[in-house]
């Protein structure tokens, strides 16, 4: 289970019940300190479950020791009470905050909490249901624990068995549509099924077309914003990030997604003060890697070869190798493929949306690397297959997908497991069950490649959305 995306489907969603829009605004402009220093001794069912999610928000944004000790230090103090107490509020609060804690000990990579965390929630909010089937709240974090639990990798699967813990993302992805007709629960369920279609099936338009619906009837302050702009930045489309103001943030994810949107489009320099913008106002240690890798691309690809050593030797030095984004760092460091300068600058083109920026930087290798590396030939092939499909030439993505399967051989590069994931998806659009089903898993038995997780979880939440006939 990867920490990075679950983070994301949950601060994107925090569960506004409708009943404290004092709260609900503080909390969607990330406000969290005034939550948690009016409502520490509260003894009202809905403040103390603002409390909980706030309490969790400021430790994971901040990805900041402190904030995640605090945290621990409220649920200790306040399970034991909950979990005494026979009121559904009190049972539901106890399951909730042990949801809230899963997430924030994956995130510390205490596995054991976060599984026994995780078990303990599933189990509460199924209870609650068993005496109270209505109840909306359980309902729906329920419905995103069932979303988890369908999504995780095969090689995981055994553990699900073992825990008991049954799940699908029909099945949650049911329950919280149930409520998104509910006034009470419509922003949060949503804007869950919105990041899912993002981060899970990679249906990008059918997630901005949910945010952009909640952009006109909700005000959703800045959380609502920093989740429009994180799909914004899933679908490739950078402009449209670089489209809104330069404006201070109390997150300071929003200046790593401006940075990365900069990347994407050839402004380097502005893209490094982005960089140093975010890590000023950021105290975790994930994603530290990460940004000082991109900072060496900016370098790298204005040749000034001194400062991009500078950074390279940072990426070692700084951060954890938790996130893919991390651990992607570390491997490209220490690849001895290297890098073609032409190549990457296209794929940091087409991954922001510039289209044609990207065909003309093909082309170029094309015309001055033909008969260079072989492996850069096929990072080729899979950048031409990417393309085609982006803009729309399906057959020619097919064509060019499948030259990459056939090619990669036993090398352990993400091209072929990207391809295969991306002809599921294909074929799954053109409701050709048999070919979507074989490449889906094709996709899962590639091993050692840069993004196995995150390739593994995707094809396996197709997988169940096409086996259910969804």
């Amino acid at each position: 289970m990867k920490a990075g995306l679950i983070v994301c489907l949950f601060l994107f969603v925090f569960q506004s019940h409708g009943y404290q829009p004092t709260e609900q605004k503080w909390f969607y402009d990330g406000d969290f300190d005034i939550i948690i220093r009016n409502n520490k001794d509260t003894k009202e069912p809905l403040k103390q479950y603002y409390y909980s999610w706030a309490l969790g928000a400021k430790a994971l944004f901040s990805d900041n020791l402190s904030n995640y000790d605090a945290f621990s230090m409220e649920f200790e103090r306040l399970t034991p009470d909950f979990e005494k107490s026979n009121s559904t509020w009190s049972k539901f609060l106890f399951a909730e905050y042990h949801f809230i804690n899963s997430i924030v000990a994956m995130r510390r990579e205490q596995e054991l909490m976060a599984i026994w965390s995780f078990r303990t929630a599933y189990q509460g909010f199924h209870n609650v249901l068993l005496s109270n089937p209505d109840f909306k709240p359980a309902i729906k974090s329920l419905g995103m624990m069932e979303l988890i639990i369908g999504a995780v990798p095969e090689e995981y699967k055994w553990l699900l068995d073992l825990l008991g813990w049954e799940g699908s993302v029909t099945s949650g992805a049911g329950r919280l549509t149930s409520l998104s007709g509910n006034p009470t629960f419509k922003v949060e369920a949503t804007l869950f099924l919105a990041m899912y279609q993002c981060f899970l099936l990679q249906r990008y338009d059918e997630a901005l077309f949910l945010i952009h619906a909640l952009n006109g009837e909700s005000k959703g302050g800045e959380m609502l914003k920093l989740a429009h702009l994180v799909i914004l930045a899933k679908s490739g489309n950078s402009t449209g990030i670089l489209n809104y103001s330069d404006q201070n943030s109390p997150f300071s994810y929003l200046y790593f997604l401006r940075a990365e949107a900069h990347l994407q489009a050839g402004n380097y320099k502005i893209a490094i003060q982005e960089y140093n913008r975010f890590l000023e106002n950021y105290s975790g240690e994930n994603l530290l890697k990460d940004v000082y890798y991109k900072i060496y691309v900016c370098y790298f690809l204005q040749n000034d070869l001194k400062r991009a050593e500078f950074y390279k030797n940072k990426i070692a030095e700084k951060g954890k190798e938790i996130l893919e984004a991390d651990r992607y760092a570390i491997m490209q460091m220490e690849s001895e493929r290297g890098s073609n300068k032409t190549l990457l600058e296209a794929r940091l083109a087409m991954d922001g949306g510039f289209y044609d920026r990207s065909d003309s930087l093909l082309n170029v290798f094309m015309l001055y690397y033909k008969s260079s590396d072989v492996n850069f030939q096929l990072e080729y092939r899979y950048r031409r297959a990417r393309l085609f499909h982006l803009t729309g030439n399906v057959d020619k993505a097919i064509e060019y997908y499948l030259l990459v399967i056939e090619n990669q051989g036993e090398k352990s590069y993400y091209f072929a497991p990207n391809s295969a994931l991306q002809l599921g998806l294909i074929f799954s659009d053109r409701k050709e069950k048999d070919h979507a089903i074989r490449y889906l898993k094709l996709a899962q038995t590639y091993k050692r490649h840069e993004y196995k997780k995150s390739i593994d979880r995707k094809s396996r939440a197709l997988l169940s959305q096409i086996e259910a006939g969804n």
